[in-house]
């Protein structure tokens, strides 16, 4: 594994508090089931994040925070981490937060408030400062709602041109890594072309990729094979595309050519959080200066033992991670 830091990871989506509650299924309309067990934490982009951290690797929250009880936990939890708040405060609201479910199968079901996270000011990202080896996250969160959105695609029409602050002894663009998250249903085929104009990494699930080739007319043929469907993302968006499997593994398209990145078996008891455990691995292992294969082996061992663990931020130690590979 890497071990050079090169860069920081700055996360431009939401953090937000997750109430997570273990449950048996989802009840009908009109009934109520008990949960086992429940929760409450920092979620959201935090998850991400905090990968990011457990990997040794400097993480900038650029997003908001609000005034209130659940920004308060949400801020000492940024704090305790060591990750940076360089982004705006609201004082018109608290906080939103995410009701996270999961089943007796270890599938997810989320339900969303919306909060000061999501009262993006339009200069939101103007004082975003890159050098060299940073990496940009983004998430499909911000471009569903107008205010994160028209901030968000301000910061990528700056980054098309190039007029995103620098550190002096940097000229090159820095790298994007663009999750288009859950919410991908809800983003029309023009905006998703404008993130595209900046050649960002895309990190899809199989449904968010199947929903991504959707929208830009990506032609799939009947077997709708993951491995083809992402070289064909990959040749459309004219940018590499990672298509996460779970627990197959995961399929790494670019440049024409397509790698299938081996799973790491384990017995999986809450998949809340494995997406962004990836993800934010993904980003971390950029950032040591790993080649995107190589981060995208770390990031599937990193997600199948976070697996293993109840919560949504429950990515692996470095340490961890490290004898996990050796094995």
């Amino acid at each position: 594994m890497t071990t050079q830091q090169v860069g920081r990871v700055i996360h431009t989506g939401q953090v937000v508090v997750d109430l997570t509650m273990n449950i048996d299924h989802i009840p009908q309309p009109s009934t109520e089931i008990f949960a086992d067990g429940y929760g409450l934490e920092v979620g959201g982009g935090f998850n991400v994040m905090y990968a990011v951290r457990q990997m040794g690797i400097i993480a900038e929250y650029a997003g908001g925070l609000g005034v209130g009880p659940l920004a308060d936990i949400a801020r000492e939890r940024l704090v305790r981490e060591k990750i940076v708040a360089s982004g705006y405060r609201d004082t018109t609201m608290d906080t939103g937060i995410c009701v996270a479910m999961t089943d007796r199968n270890a599938e997810r079901t989320f339900v969303s408030t919306r909060g000061a996270e999501l009262n993006t000011p339009l200069d939101a990202y103007d004082d975003i400062r890159l050098g060299v080896g940073d990496v940009v996250y983004m998430t499909g969160y911000s471009l569903v709602d107008e205010a994160p959105k028209a901030a968000l695609l301000r910061l990528i029409e700056r980054l098309r041109t190039h007029t995103v602050k620098q550190s002096a002894d940097s000229d090159e663009k820095p790298t994007i890594v663009f999750d288009p998250s859950t919410m991908v249903a809800d983003i029309d085929r023009d905006t998703l072309e404008t993130v595209a104009s900046v050649h960002p990494i895309w990190s899809l699930n199989a449904r968010e990729s199947r929903i991504v080739a959707g929208t830009l007319g990506v032609e799939i043929d009947e077997t709708d094979d993951a491995s083809q469907r992402a070289l064909s993302l990959s040749e459309t968006v004219d940018a590499p595309v990672i298509v996460r499997q779970g627990g197959k593994g995961a399929f790494v398209a670019a440049g024409g050519r397509v790698e299938t990145i081996a799973p790491h078996a384990v017995d999986a008891i809450d998949t809340n959080g494995a997406g962004d455990t990836h993800c934010g691995v993904v980003c971390a292992m950029l950032a040591r200066g790993s080649e995107l294969n190589e981060a995208v082996r770390v990031a599937n061992v990193a997600a199948a033992l976070s697996v293993t663990r109840r919560g949504p931020a429950t990515c692996p130690s470095l340490a961890e991670l490290t004898a996990a590979l050796s094995s």
